[in-house]
Formats: structure tokens, C-alpha cells, sequence
């Protein structure tokens, strides 16, 4: 074997070892933890040897990474052990071990059995999965190289199946649907991503062929908490994937951990999900209880840090049943509020109130089938309530002016209760289930008849889930000393000592230092995330912008209890500093996540902020930027407006109000703006692109809108604008009566005519009425052709060249001498003025021009006039936009 084929071999052999993971690790650090935690789960032991042998693999890679030979060659030896026919990836791994150590015989040995091992049946398959799985356990920035992986391995598997790729596939596919791991707005799409993990897990539960139950019983068991995980508390399977609606209809969250406890009821994954799902259902308790289990079973960080969450919501429960007993005891009179304080029990003294709320009720004109039928429901829903008032941090009197859905805890369902309304004198109830009509219903029942939880799709519901699933909350509730918190604390202290890099767990220990009135502490935690200790902020904008707004909340908590007015003026400075961060994060990602507009709190408090200060023009432009970060153009534009009335104004300054119109779509105002940015100084070459943009953006708008003569007096200002020696009649231009304005290089087969072409100069010509010259047409008889054809290319304005699959340029037997000497004098002197109009997967020479790809089907004439005109409008406006980066 030649050095080329060795070589060659070599790179094989790379390409399936764990090797390829070369450029993922990027620290001892990272390596160390990840090691740490795939030795945890290896001790605690897999229930497939699949998963095993793949584990050790990754192990026997990471100890070689850290310079620990032995423990590598160690591990390998284990790998055999466990799967008895060598992978692909162990075999390649050894393979490399044993060169990098020198010993070549061998490595002479095993790669000789390379290439024969290679051809078995399934080897390469097997090896893309795991190398898939190596992808998925490094976090989400490598999740899409595991998704593409995993989806290789599955289709090239079939017929056959294998559940846990699938189940991987559809976890890795999960964890991208989460807005806490998003590193990449742009491509974040947690619709789909959960929709087709759910039909993943689906199909996996579904699995009922001979053995399989038994074989797969814990990924079948994980997959139940999976699919419960991904379904909401009013959601069934059939929800999201819409299929076997028979049976996906009965799916919801419960069934999926009922059946993932009957198949695993002692596995540590199914007790870890299942507490932190009961935390959701607020049966915290019972969620203490499955988490401690789950910790006794194989202590992991994650189950830690659920644990700590479920312990600091049962100190806000009880926080909030205080605010709740003292609130109703205001409620009564001073005679009420004796008789109740007797009471050593809050539920006889909530039943004390009841019998209260009879008497007073009694003497408010309320009719009395109506009260006995509320008072019922308020009885039996009240114990139920003191949990729902702690998940929404809400005290009597509110309840006094809404109505509740009532948690039933064994159907883990809300039903609403029957509001108190007070109607006024011959009001007549309505029959049955008919419903009050709130337009016309009295002042106190409409104040009252608005519910707490509403169906999912309500925006209001909607946006409190949204805001529970942030949980960066502006104030908190203060328990210094509390117990339960500081064992919360020494559960998140001990799984960051796990894994370092776990900043979800310490985000949380920072709220819980905010609990324990301990600021500084809280204000470290949440400073290490955005900087991540040494200069470099996390990747994950959604911890990112949190962790910001909280460091913002921590300086004004701060502030709040300093005497010194100096230190509070600092400390208000690093907070608005802290908040303008978060928001300018959060203009990142607000297409991506729209609810973060409206969810966040450090904009109305940085708002507040600047609004207390004078007007002056610093402060209106921060205002005007705020509102611009996050997407309320109306609200900058009237900041904007108000900082040119009070001037001086400068060019950025009129700049954003023309980009906040354009916004709005308001282009008749954009437009007049622009007159200011003359006002401001010669236009350079930036500004100048401002105008052709407002232009054409406003010349489709009124195309969309069929003001076609609007659109063509917008797009020939746009055309003014990028060639500003036009005159201003552009169909004489009698400064330049023998020159065309474009001038067209095409060569076509088609003997009745290029369809292309003709779309072009009709455009061009009957549209906006340029003057065009197509190749050498115009050419007097006694010129030569090719003298015409420099001159015309010279004194044009740009150049089009047309290419498309009929017919091309490319193809020499249409290529007449002139068109081929036209293309090279192109190249070498006129690239810079051309623009290339190509057709869809159409390839050509002229690679170093800009290029506008049009479809295919847009070059057919069509029958109606408007369709035609607006298909003119538009090819034009996109012409446009690229000889505007031409010059």
C-alpha cells in the first residue's frame, strides 16, 4: 500500500472513531464534567448494552482528550466486554490509541480488520447513530449535527426499527424546542420541532411487537414522561399531532406518567420527571417526595435543582396563605375578625368566613337560589384555593372581584365556579346554561365575571404561562432565614459543584439569595452568567436576558436600602445598564419569541426610569431607543418627532424615524422625511441607499395596494436616486439623447421569441419608459458591430446580461462573436455596472456579478392587466434593489 492509500485509510479510520468530536471540546474544564456525568450514569447503570457500549466509547475518548492513556485503553476493554461484536467505533478508536502510542504492530493488526469490518451489514448505521448521540450530549449548539445524524442512521435502518435512536432523535428534537436552549434565533421553530418529537415518542409508546416491551421497557418508560412533558394541562396527544384520533385523544398529561410509573416505578428519570411534574400540578408535597426518591436513587444535578425549585415554592405557598389569612381577616368587621381569631386552624377559619359572607350577602339583594348554589361551590373549592392563590401570588380581595376555576387534584382539571354577581332590582336570572350579557350586564358584574385561568388560547392565559415559564419575577417574596431555603440553597450549591457550567441551577440560586434577602449574593450568581467568569456571556439568550434583567432588579434592591445619595445614583446607573443589556438581547430574539416583548419587566421599569428626568435630548433618544428595541415604533416615532421639534437633530436621528414609518407602513410620511436628511448635509452613499429602499419599499406598497401610478412616481425616484444625473423627464432625457439607460446582452435559441427577455424590456420600456438597447440591434447597417456594442456598454447606465436554461449564453452553438467578446470585456472592465438576471438552477461565467434569480413561471405574459402590471412592478423594484448594491 502507497502513502496515498495509507493516508487515505487513515482519514477513514477518523471519520468513524469518536475522533471527529475533535473541534466540539474546547477546554479541559468541559471535558472533565462531561466525563463526571457520563461515569454517573454509567454507574448507575443502562438498560440497554447499546447504550453502555456507546457511553464507555465516549468515555475511553474523553480519557485519552485528558492525556489518561491507561483509563482509555481501560475503557475500550470494557466497550468489548459489553458488545461483543465490535463496533465500528471502538475498533476505529483503538485503531488510532494504539498508533498515537507507537505501537505499531498493533495497529497493523486492527487496521487490517478495518476494511472488512467496514462491509458487515448495519456497521456504518450503527456508527452514524452513535456518533449522533456523542453530538446530543454536547449541548445545543451541536444538537442540529445530532438531529441530521440521527435521521441518517433511522431512514437507512429501515424496514427495521431501533427505539432508542428513535427515542434520541425525538429527546434532541424536544430539547430544541425549548427557549432556553435557543442559541440561534434565527432558526429556532419550536412548533415543528415539537410536533415531531411528539409523533417520535408516540410511535415509540406504540411499540407493541413480540419482546419489544420487555427489551425497551425503561425507553418506553422515558418516552411516556417525554410525551407528558411536552403536552400542556388542557392538551391531549391529538392536539399537537393529529393522527389515530381514536386513540391520541385519550392521551393527556396524566395517562403519560401513570403509564411511565406502571412500566418504571422505581427508574430514576421517571421519578425525577414525575416530581417535577407534580411541582406544575402544585402538589408540592407529593413532588418533594418523588424528588428526594429519585436523589436517593442516583444523585444528579438536575434532580437537585428541581428539588430546590419545588422547596421554594412551597415557602411562596406559605407566604402567600399569610398575605391570604391576614386579607380575609381585614375583611370582617372587628366583631368578624374576633370570632375568627379564636380559630387555630385557617380552614375553620376560612368556614367561619363563609358562614360570614351568608349573613352579609343575605342583606345585599341577592336572590337566594343563586347564593346557595355559590356558596355550595365556594365550600367545596376552598381548601383548593389557598393552592391556586399561592401559584398566582394573589390575596383575597382579588378573589372578591374575579371568579376561579377551582383545582381539582385527582382529575388535575380546573372547573369554574359560579361567580357572585350582584344584579340590580328586577334583573332576571337567565334559564339554565344561558350566560349573562356582559354588554349589558351591571357595572360590579362586569368588573367580576373576568376568570383567572381562561382556555389555552387566550392571550391573557397565554401570556401568564409565558411569564411562569421565565420566572424572572421584578419583586419576590422576602423569608430571611427560612429553612426550606437554605436547604434550596445546598441542593443548587451541590449541583453546580456537579457541573459548573449548570447556569439554569444557578439563575435560580440567585432568586432564592433574593428570598433570603441576601442581594450581593444573588447579584454574583446572576453577574458569573452574563459573563460567564471570565469575560465570555453565555450562549443562550433567554438565561442571557434574565439574568440581566435580575441584575437590574438586584441594583434598585439595592439602591432601596442605601442612605448615601452618591451610592444610589451609582447603583441606579449599573441598573439601567443591566436593563438596557437585557432589552438589546432581547431585540434579538423578540421575532423568534414575540411574548418577550410584553413579558419582560426591565423595559416598563427602565422606562419609568428615564421618564422621571427632564426632557432633554440625550433622554428622548434613549426613550425613543428603548421602544425602537423592542418593537413599538408608534411610541419611538412620537419621542423622535418630539427630540427634531426641540433640535439640533443630526442624520441617525431622522434616519430611525424613517425606518420606524417604514415599520408602520406609513411610506407617505417616510417618504416626506426624507427632505430632513437633505437638510442634514451632502447624501454619501449610505444615505443615498435610505432613500432607494424607502422608495422601493413604498412603491410595493402601493402596488399591493393597485395604486400602480403611485408605485411607477416611487420607483422612478428609487431609479433618480441610485443614477443621479437623470434628468427629470426620464422618458426625453435630453442631456443624453443618444445613450440608453440599460443596455441588454442576450443571445436565445427561441425563434418566436424569449419570454424572459420580452418581460424585461416591457418592463423596462412600457413600464417606466427608460430607454433600452438589446445587443446590436440599433446598430446602423454601415457601423461595426462590435464598435457599437463598446460604445453602448460604455455610456449605459448598467448592464444587463440574461441567462436562463433555454437558449443560454453558455451554450456555444447560440453564442454570436460579438456576445462572446461583449462577456470578456465585461469581466475586465464593466463587472462593476452588471447585473446578471438568471433563471432557477441555471449555472454561468459571470460568477463575480451580482446576480437576481427570477422563477422560472414569472416570466409568462398573463391576460390580466393588473397581474401583469403588478408582476411588472415587482420585477422592476427587485431590479432595482440590486443595482442599488451595484453602486
Amino acid at each position: 500500500m502507497d502513502d496515498e492509500d495509507e493516508e487515505r485509510k487513515m482519514e477513514e479510520i477518523r471519520k468513524w472513531s469518536s475522533f471527529v468530536l475533535d473541534d466540539v471540546i474546547d477546554s479541559n474544564e468541559k471535558t472533565k464534567k462531561k466525563l463526571h456525568l457520563l461515569q454517573k450514569d454509567l454507574d448507575a447503570g443502562f438498560d440497554l448494552k447499546e447504550e453502555k457500549a456507546r457511553a464507555i466509547n465516549l468515555i475511553s475518548y474523553l480519557h485519552w482528550r485528558l492525556g489518561e492513556r491507561e483509563k482509555a485503553f481501560e475503557a475500550i476493554k470494557k466497550a468489548q466486554e459489553v458488545n461483543e461484536s465490535r463496533s465500528l467505533i471502538t475498533l476505529c478508536n483503538e485503531i488510532l490509541f494504539h498508533q498515537e502510542v507507537g505501537e505499531y504492530c498493533q495497529f497493523r493488526k486492527l487496521s487490517d480488520n478495518f476494511e472488512t469490518h467496514l462491509k458487515e451489514k448495519g456497521t456504518q448505521t450503527r456508527a452514524v447513530a452513535e456518533i449522533a448521540y456523542f453530538y446530543s450530549r454536547f449541548g445545543p449548539r451541536h444538537h442540529d449535527q445530532a438531529v441530521q445524524l440521527f435521521r441518517k442512521a433511522i431512514e437507512d435502518m429501515k424496514p427495521n426499527r431501533n427505539i432508542l435512536w428513535e427515542f434520541g432523535l425525538a429527546l434532541t428534537l424536544q430539547r430544541q424546542s425549548h427557549m432556553f436552549q435557543m442559541t440561534d434565533p434565527e432558526k429556532f421553530n419550536p412548533g415543528d420541532k415539537k410536533k415531531e418529537s411528539a409523533s417520535m415518542l408516540y410511535a415509540i409508546v406504540k411499540c407493541t411487537q413480540s419482546g419489544c416491551l420487555l427489551e425497551y421497557c425503561q425507553i418506553i418508560g422515558k418516552a411516556w414522561c417525554r410525551l407528558g412533558s411536552i403536552l400542556t394541562k388542557n392538551e391531549n396527544l391529538f392536539d399537537i399531532v393529529n393522527i389515530d384520533k381514536t386513540d391520541t385523544m385519550k392521551i393527556n398529561q396524566n395517562l403519560c406518567f401513570e403509564k411511565a410509573l406502571q412500566l418504571c416505578p422505581n427508574h430514576y428519570f421517571v421519578l425525577q420527571s414525575y416530581g417535577q411534574q407534580l411541582r406544575y400540578w402544585w402538589e408540592l408535597e407529593k413532588s418533594r417526595e418523588m424528588l428526594e426518591k429519585a436523589i436517593h436513587m442516583q444523585d444528579m444535578p438536575f434532580s437537585r435543582h428541581h428539588l430546590a425549585i419545588t422547596l421554594k415554592k412551597i415557602v411562596e405557598r406559605d407566604i402567600s396563605k399569610q398575605k391570604c389569612r391576614r386579607n380575609l381577616n381585614h375583611s370582617f368587621s372587628t366583631e368578624d375578625r374576633q370570632q375568627v381569631s379564636g380559630r387555630e386552624h385557617y380552614d375553620s377559619g376560612i368556614s367561619s368566613m363563609s358562614n360570614q359572607l351568608s349573613l352579609s350577602m343575605s342583606h345585599q339583594s341577592i336572590e337566594n337560589r343563586q347564593y346557595n348554589s355559590a356558596r355550595e361551590q365556594y365550600d367545596n373549592g376552598i381548601s383548593s384555593m389557598t393552592n391556586q392563590l399561592s401559584s398566582l401570588s394573589i390575596s383575597h380581595p382579588a378573589v372578591e372581584k374575579s371568579s376561579m376555576y377551582w383545582k381539582d387534584h385527582t382529575s388535575h382539571r380546573y372547573q369554574r365556579s359560579r361567580p357572585f354577581v350582584r344584579r340590580s332590582a328586577g334583573t332576571r336570572r337567565p334559564e339554565g346554561n344561558a350566560q349573562w350579557d356582559i354588554g349589558n350586564a351591571p357595572r360590579y358584574q362586569q368588573r367580576t365575571n373576568t376568570p383567572f385561568f381562561r382556555s389555552q388560547s387566550d392571550p391573557v392565559h397565554q401570556t401568564r404561562a409565558f411569564n411562569a415559564m421565565r420566572k424572572s419575577p421584578n419583586s419576590v417574596c422576602h423569608s430571611p432565614g427560612n429553612p426550606l431555603l437554605i436547604k434550596a440553597v445546598e441542593h443548587l450549591e451541590k449541583a453546580l459543584e456537579m457541573d459548573k457550567d449548570f447556569n439554569v441551577a444557578r439563575y435560580e440560586l440567585g432568586l432564592i439569595y433574593r428570598m433570603l434577602d441576601k442581594t450581593k449574593d444573588a447579584m454574583n450568581c446572576f453577574s458569573f452568567i452574563t459573563s460567564d467568569n471570565c469575560g465570555k456571556p453565555s450562549e443562550y439568550k433567554m438565561t442571557l436576558i434574565n439574568a440581566f434583567e435580575q441584575q437590574g432588579f438586584c441594583k434598585l434592591e439595592m439602591k432601596s436600602k442605601e442612605t448615601d445619595p452618591g451610592k444610589q445614583e451609582e447603583l441606579q446607573y449599573d441598573a439601567e445598564q443591566s436593563m438596557w443589556k437585557a432589552v438589546s438581547v432581547m431585540s434579538g430574539v423578540i421575532r423568534a419569541i414575540p411574548k418577550i416583548q410584553t413579558s419582560n419587566q426591565c423595559f416598563p421599569t427602565l422606562k419609568s426610569l428615564l421618564l422621571e428626568r427632564s426632557e432633554s435630548p440625550k433622554n428622548l433618544k434613549e426613550l425613543a431607543k428603548l421602544h425602537e428595541l423592542l418593537q413599538f415604533p408608534v411610541e419611538s416615532i412620537k419621542f423622535i418627532k418630539r427630540l427634531i421639534e426641540i433640535g439640533p437633530y443630526d442624520k441617525a436621528t431622522v434616519k430611525k424615524l424613517i425606518q420606524n414609518y417604514i415599520e408602520i407602513k406609513d411610506f407617505e410620511n417616510a417618504i416626506c422625511t426624507l427632505s430632513l436628511l437633505q437638510c442634514t448635509g451632502d447624501l454619501d452613499v449610505f444615505e443615498r441607499s435610505i432613500y432607494v429602499d424607502t422608495y422601493i419599499k413604498g412603491a410595493k406598497d402601493s402596488m399591493e395596494k393597485h395604486d400602480f401610478e403611485m408605485g411607477k412616481i416611487r420607483l422612478l425616484k428609487a431609479y433618480q436616486t441610485i443614477f443621479p444625473n437623470l434628468s427629470s423627464s426620464s422618458s426625453c432625457l435630453e442631456d443624453d439623447a443618444k445613450s440608453s439607460d440599460i443596455f441588454i446582452l442576450h443571445s436565445c435559441g427561441e425563434s418566436n421569441g424569449c419570454q424572459q427577455l420580452k418581460l424585461i424590456t416591457s418592463t423596462l420600456q412600457s413600464f417606466v419608459q427608460l430607454r433600452v438597447a438589446v445587443n446590436s440591434n440599433d446598430c446602423l447597417p454601415f457601423r461595426p458591430e462590435m464598435t457599437y456594442v463598446k460604445k453602448a456598454m460604455s455610456d449605459c447606465r448598467c448592464i444587463l446580461v440574461l441567462f436562463h436554461e433555454t437558449g443560454s449564453i453558455n451554450n456555444p452553438d447560440n453564442m454570436s462573436d460579438f456576445v462572446d467578446l461583449a462577456i470578456e470585456m465585461i469581466l475586465r472592465k464593466y463587472r462593476t455596472k452588471t447585473l446578471v438576471i438568471n433563471t432557477e438552477g441555471n449555472e454561468h461565467d459571470l460568477q463575480i456579478c451580482k446576480e437576481l434569480i427570477l422563477p422560472t413561471e414569472s416570466c409568462g405574459n398573463t391576460e390580466d392587466s393588473d397581474v401583469q402590471t403588478l408582476k411588472e412592478g415587482t420585477l422592476f423594484s427587485n431590479i432595482l434593489t440590486k443595482m442599488s448594491e451595484l453602486f
